[in-house]
This record gives C-alpha cells, structure tokens and sequence, in this order.
C-alpha cells in the first residue's frame, strides 16, 4: 500500500498531518449528507406526534404522547410507574395503544404500545416530503464515511509500519480510535429531515416559542414535541421530565413490578404532589 510520500517525514510531522486528515474525514461525514439531503415538498405537521416524529424521533415522539396523557388526566405517575386513571380515549390515535396495557406500566412497556402508532406517523412524514426514507438516509451516510474509511486504512497501514520498527503508535491508535468513532455516530446519527422538513421544524419553533415557558395543560404534547420534556419543568408535570432526563436509570416494563415504587411523588390529572419543589 502506498504511503503517498509521506514516508519522508518523521513520526511528529506525519501526526500532524494525519491529525488533518481525520478532521477532514470528520469534515466530510457532516457535509456530504447535508448536500444529498433532499429538498422534500413543503408541508405542516398536523398532529403534536406528527410534531415529535419530525423533530427527534421515537424517544420524543412517546414523550410528547406522554404529556398529553398525563396532561389529560388518562395517566398518573407515581414514581417511575404510570398508572390507568381513564381509558376513554379517543380512537384511532398512538394513545389507544395504552388498552394494551394493564392499569400499571413502566416507560419501555409504553414506547412498545405506542411503536405502531409512530411508524405510521413516520410514514406519513415520508409521504409528505418532511422526513427522507430510509433508502436515501443509508446512502447519504454510507457516501459520506467513504473519506474516513479510506484515512483509517491508511492510518492502519501505518501502524503497524511504525510498530514494526519499533516506533511509538500510541497517539497514532488513538487517532485511529477517533475515527472509528465518527464512523460509527455517522452511521448510527444520519439526517432524518429534508430541507422542508427542517424550514416545518424552525417554523414550529417560532411559532410556538411560548411554549418553552407557559404551555397550558391542553398545549403539553405540543410543547414537549417541539422543544422536549424541558417545558415540563415547573410544572405539575415535571416528574416525567426527571425520570427520562434525570439521570435515573430505567424505568422498567408492564407487568415486571412497575418501576421503583417509591411513590414519593404522584403526577397526573389532578395534580402533582411533592414534585414542585
């Protein structure tokens, strides 16, 4: 394998050089999907889930559900477990899922329920040109690491040269290591939104920017799906945005034991107890 002339220069300049390189490759993994992404067909959202699937995925899509549930008096939380307080729900959204379910759930059991109710607002994103299908989003990112690929081969190729004569490789490993891992967030973090999805996204935040500070209690599944579970916070909802951003661990399943319970805090439609601080 060729060096490319870069045999002529001793082990420092040749870091500094490969050091280029990765940045480069880096460079390369942002840019090439940002200029394959298509442009999509203007559009709105229609529905606050259609909002969360659009701005970052499942995890906020169940969220924003979530919310509105608790919001509406369906759920309580009490700990990390919800429990069923009301199960006339109107049908055909994400939330009939939750019939699925017993009177008592963790978060994983509830993100299962409501899966099929977030691939077919996906779909519908897809459909009308806010969001890429998967087709063009694995070849975005498989284009993209294309550049990196071919630097951490040669970064290999060099290695083991090095190692062979006995020269230091520790930064070089290290390096190396680095671009593995850009390698591996890209393929695992491709662009999801078109163009117009993004221009539906900015739009959303502008317009509703007074939900980061005061949603009412209709307007929560809307907030969290625009800007996440922190417009929860100082309200009789913040448990929810504690347990999943707090650092608390998991949540656990229906029908494993319904989370911790240790009932220190209850959250729901009527209210929050111990949870304001």
């Amino acid at each position: 394998m060729s060096d490319f002339g870069l045999s002529q220069y001793d082990a420092g300049q040749f870091l500094v050089i490969y050091s280029a390189m990765i940045v480069f490759g880096w460079l390369m993994t942002v840019i090439v999907p940002m200029i394959l992404r298509p442009v999509g067909e203007p559009g709105v959202p229609q529905t606050a889930g259609q909002y969360a699937a659009l701005a970052s995925g499942k995890e906020r899509y169940a969220e924003a559900v979530m919310a509105g549930l608790l919001a509406s008096g369906h759920l309580e939380l009490e700990g990390k477990t919800f429990h069923v307080r009301n199960r006339d729900l109107p049908r055909g959204g994400a939330e009939t899922r939750l019939l699925s379910l017993g009177d008592t759930f963790g978060w994983k059991a509830f993100v299962r329920a409501i899966d099929s109710g977030y691939e077919e607002d996906r779909d519908t994103l897809r459909a009308a040109g806010l969001l890429t299908g998967s087709g063009k989003v694995l070849k975005a990112r498989l284009l993209s690491i294309i550049p990196m690929v071919v630097i951490i081969l040669f970064g290999l190729y060099r290695f083991d040269e090095g190692k062979a004569l006995g020269e230091p490789v520790g930064v070089l490993g290290v390096l190396i290591a680095l671009g593995l891992v850009v390698i591996v967030w890209r393929l695992l973090a491709g662009i999801r939104r078109t163009r117009e999805g993004d221009r539906a996204m900015r739009d959303a935040r502008q317009e509703h920017v007074g939900l980061k500070r005061a949603p009412t209690r209709d307007q929560m599944a809307l907030g969290v799906a625009i800007f996440g579970t922190t417009v929860l916070a100082g309200t009789p909802f913040d448990p929810l945005h504690a347990m999943r951003h707090g650092g608390g661990g998991d949540v656990g399943y229906a029908g494993d034991g319904g989370g911790d319970g240790d009932g220190g805090s209850g959250c729901g439609g009527g209210g929050c107890g111990g949870c304001g601080g």
